[in-house]
């Protein structure tokens, strides 16, 4: 235990044998039952904004921060872990270098928004107010 919080109570993929890619929009129904159970005291996570509220994760008056990052370095580090090693948008194993213009013009359009996507907690431009 450190300073008062127990090992459980800490929720951050990579930490306590939860795998890398265990962020909270990505938890099981099931899953999510058992993280709200811990008492949780600390989330570090990859999720947008007000994922505590939407999670129902009870932690009450949550401290915020936010790490920014270079925006190009950002977008080529997601575009290579999504796009071309999980394959979306049917660009498994295509460098970014080598993509049409067309589908490279709506992947950057895309991944441009995600910064603010992430702050305010919007999932889409929609285009309306």
């Amino acid at each position: 235990m450190q300073g008062g919080i127990n090992g459980n109570q800490i929720h951050s993929p990579g930490l306590n044998d939860l795998p890398n890619n265990k962020n909270i929009n990505q938890l099981s129904n099931e899953e999510l039952i058992k993280l709200r159970k811990k008492g949780l005291r600390i989330l570090a996570d990859h999720s947008m904004f007000g994922i505590n509220q939407r999670a129902k994760l009870g932690l009450p008056k949550p401290f915020l921060y936010v790490l920014f990052r270079e925006p190009i370095e950002r977008i080529i580090s997601h575009y290579n872990f999504f796009y071309y090693r999980l394959g979306y948008s049917g660009c498994k194993g295509i460098p970014i270098e080598e993509l049409p213009n067309k589908k490279l013009e709506f992947i950057l359009q895309d991944l441009s928004e995600l910064q603010v996507r992430y702050l305010t907690g919007v999932e889409k431009n929609t285009g309306s107010n």
